[in-house]
């Protein structure tokens, strides 16, 4: 089997739908359109098909069956409006979704290719669980053995995995980047598997107004970052850029990310507890998964980069108000006590 990877993940994500429909209409959300987008580029080689009249199905190039076509069109129209994460958001997602998703679910699983064949396959694909996948800090990865070397080769072999056209002037990887990592090994989590490999990675810098302003208009590279723009965290306020959070595809989606975030939100509540805060927040979305990330946890397109790229744009208060961080009330009552003493 040619794409084992994308038969996988439909499948994997179509089996958990009903739960995430019923629980959390965000993750739904995310789901369905990966469900989608994975569909398009394994079977059509599309994109998209916001213009696509006709899809001819990769495998033999005739035409998929009209039901397929339409469905697809269906669900993507609806999945292109939704981007801000409230219920009132999500009814078409739940009440129009569904009987058009089963429709282009079935047809690639039972159809383009034959689930029953593969049974063997798809669980020796995810043999990595849940349970499998541990979050690590640079002490952790330190007992393990790993320097600051290992920890940058790694990363860097994540990134060009799962950022496509990735250039080296997108890539820290270099001297002067070893230093902010020294310097700053708080600020990253690692996402390993049952054999200590990298699969996963968030990192972020607190930097000088001068240089975060540079990140928001697009005009800041990676390959740029040094300790000269990054002040020590003390207790107060700071911006923060997003280096990178991804994780290797070959991982179920949804727990690999929440294991990731959790982390992420995890740790920014740890600062918090020291007096250190973050209010903005800049990154740059390299790719369209990268883009969709962004959009999921409430970041908003604020300019594109002079290279490659969106710039997104948002706050820590909002990003803690999102459906993800609802069970994180200790940071979400240290911002909101925060706010009151600044004001």
């Amino acid at each position: 089997m040619n794409n084992l990877n994308y038969f996988a993940k439909v499948s994997n994500h179509y089996k958990k739908l009903p739960t995430y429909f019923e629980t959390d209409l965000q993750i739904a959300y995310i789901l369905c359109k990966d469900i989608i987008n994975v569909i398009c580029k394994d079977a059509f080689k599309i994109s998209t098909i916001d213009n696509a009249d006709i899809i001819k199905i990769n495998s033999d190039k005739k035409l998929a069956p009209i039901d397929v076509i339409l469905s697809i069109k269906k669900l993507s129209n609806i999945l292109k409006d939704i981007f801000v994460y409230s219920d009132d958001d999500y009814i078409n997602l739940k009440d129009s979704c569904r009987d058009s998703l089963e429709i282009v679910v079935s047809w690639y699983l039972y159809k383009y290719y034959n689930v029953d064949d593969y049974k063997i396959e798809i669980e020796k694909y995810y043999k990595d669980n849940d349970n499998d996948l541990k979050i690590a800090d640079m002490n952790d990865l330190i007992k393990l053995g790993w320097d600051v070397n290992r920890y940058l080769s790694e990363g860097a072999t994540l990134n060009y995995e799962t950022i496509e056209d990735l250039t080296p002037e997108h890539d820290a990887v270099n001297d002067e980047y070893l230093k902010v990592i020294s310097e700053n090994p708080e600020n990253r989590r690692v996402l390993l598997n049952r054999d200590n490999k990298m699969v996963g990675l968030w990192s972020f810098l607190q930097l000088y107004d001068e240089w975060f302003q540079k990140a928001k208009e697009g005009k800041l590279f990676d390959s740029e970052l040094n300790t000269k723009m990054i002040p020590p965290l003390i207790a107060g306020t700071y911006n923060l850029y997003f280096v990178i959070i991804a994780h290797n595809v070959k991982y179920d989606k949804i727990n690999a990310f929440r294991k990731l975030f959790f982390s992420l939100i995890k740790s920014i509540e740890s600062f918090a507890l020291e007096g250190i805060f973050f209010n903005e927040i800049c990154t740059l979305a390299y790719s369209e998964s990268g883009k969709a990330l962004c959009k999921s946890i409430g970041l908003k397109y604020h300019t594109d980069h002079i290279d490659h790229g969106e710039i997104y744009c948002g706050n820590m208060k909002e990003l803690l108000e999102k459906p993800l961080c609802k069970d994180f009330n200790l940071v979400k009552s240290l911002y909101k006590q925060n706010t009151k003493t600044s004001e």
